[in-house]
């Protein structure tokens, strides 16, 4: 009888430990130290800032979050898994609660790839997550590619393979893949690697199977690189071409408020760009650019034209000089509402900072910087908070103080209530400000 119950222990405890063992899901619980702790001033209102220890070694951290959930993403790029994290209801406690492997391909050699993950995103519309992975050989006669993958109902499928196959990793600016989704598609962005391999300043066999073509081949093989993609979120395989000619993207998102897509992208030694996507449209690189040379070159492969963008789509707004662009989000809903609403909020590296830019009848009113003191990689805007991610292997919540207002216009909700503007009839807060305004001036002048 003893024996019979050891059994039926041991293979118990084998079916516990193999489920574990090779599941893609590991959980745990672990806190994640809040190491830093601020306020700090904006033209609108006071913040705090929690700044939390993700990764003990640092690193480069992404992050993804749907506006209403409890819960975020996260992931270091080269980690080869993301993790699922809650944060409290007061904003004061991180809690990783699983740890996710990202899967790997092989070789024919049966050797894997490194995997690298260029971006992790939630759908707002469905909340299904999405990552961006770049897969690596060290052999460059192996198809290094970037591979797309539909992470639900814990299941990874793959659903977007770039062509052409890469045989070197140059940086991740070069490879891109951001993503971003409205009903209907997920847009990935793609960077310059096949112009980097015919610049002289870069030299390097970049890619593994297509060497002796001309760049305006590749450029039209390809399938995502110097491009924006739309990848059918119902329809396998198919996917288009939104619009090309981009060097480094480096953010991408879907503006619910205008219907319109976001890009935002490294120019060379100034010259970054936020960029409006338009079907169709060419936005110049590598034949125009509002950055500098970075070199004194004597020969010049594409006879680049620099500080200027004439002939082709060009920036909705320019960085001069550059502040190291990253993702895009947006206000819309929730703790900074009153304040920012439809506001698009830009990461930047160099400047350890977040853009707040204030849009107005189709271009950019004014461009707050909020100095955070890293530099910010990824960016996400939520019902309560904003969260931010860096280098150096942190993350960032962002909360308004309500009891320290300072604002040179009065809320929204003051408005609506004490001048009888509905919000319903305006676009942005801005909106509100001009019609205050032109109301107040007219009894002046009765």
């Amino acid at each position: 009888m003893n024996n019979f119950i050891l059994k039926k222990c041991f293979f118990l405890f084998f079916f516990i430990f193999s489920f574990f063992l090779f599941s893609p899901v590991v959980f745990s619980q672990n806190l994640i130290p809040l190491i830093n702790q601020y306020k700090k001033e904006t033209n609108f209102l006071f913040i705090q800032i929690n700044e939390y220890k993700y990764s003990k070694n640092g690193g480069q951290v992404l992050i993804a979050s749907s506006n209403n959930s409890e819960t975020i993403y996260a992931a270091i790029r080269d980690a080869g898994a993301f993790d699922k994290i809650k944060i409290s209801k007061n904003l004061d406690k991180l809690e990783v609660i699983e740890h996710i492997k990202i899967p790997t391909i092989k070789n024919a050699d049966q050797v894997a790839a490194s995997v690298y993950l260029l971006d992790i995103y939630v759908s707002p519309n469905d909340n299904i997550l999405y990552l961006s992975t770049f897969n690596s050989f060290l052999d460059t006669s192996s198809c290094s590619k970037v591979i797309i993958y539909k992470f639900d109902s814990q299941k990874f499928s793959n659903i977007f393979e770039s062509t052409p196959c890469i045989g070197r990793l140059q940086s991740f600016n070069d490879i891109a893949g951001r993503l971003a989704s409205n009903d209907k598609y997920i847009f990935v962005s793609g960077g310059n690697v096949l112009s980097d391999l015919y610049n002289i300043d870069f030299p390097g066999k970049a890619l593994c199977c297509f060497n002796d073509a001309s760049y305006y081949e590749l450029n039209n093989e390809t399938n995502l690189f110097n491009s924006i993609v739309a990848i059918d979120k119902y329809r396998k395989n198919k996917y288009l071409k939104v619009a090309i000619g981009f060097r480094a993207p480096e953010g991408l998102f879907w503006d619910p408020i205008r219907s319109k897509l976001w890009e935002s992208e490294h120019g060379p030694r100034g010259g970054d760009e936020l960029n409006a996507i338009e079907s169709g449209k060419d936005y110049g690189w590598p034949y125009v650019t509002l950055g500098a040379d970075y070199f004194n070159r004597k020969k010049n492969y594409f006879q680049t034209k620099f500080n200027t963008h004439r002939g082709y789509k060009e920036p909705f707004f320019s960085w001069v000089p550059s502040i190291g662009v990253s993702q895009i989000t947006q206000v819309n809903g929730g703790a900074f509402n009153n304040f920012w609403h439809s506001d698009l909020l830009v990461g930047s590296l160099k400047e350890h900072s977040i853009f707040r830019l204030r849009l107005l009848n189709d271009k950019v009113l004014y461009a707050e910087r909020i100095e955070v003191g890293s530099r910010i990689r990824s960016l996400v805007s939520k019902s309560n908070s904003i969260v931010a991610s860096s280098d150096n292997g942190s993350l960032f919540i962002i909360k308004p103080l309500k009891d320290q207002v300072w604002s040179t216009f009065p809320q929204v909700d003051y408005l609506e209530k004490k001048e009888g503007i509905s919000k319903k009839d305006l676009i942005s807060k801005t909106s509100i400000f001009l019609r205050l305004f032109k109301k107040k001036a007219t009894q002046m002048f009765e």
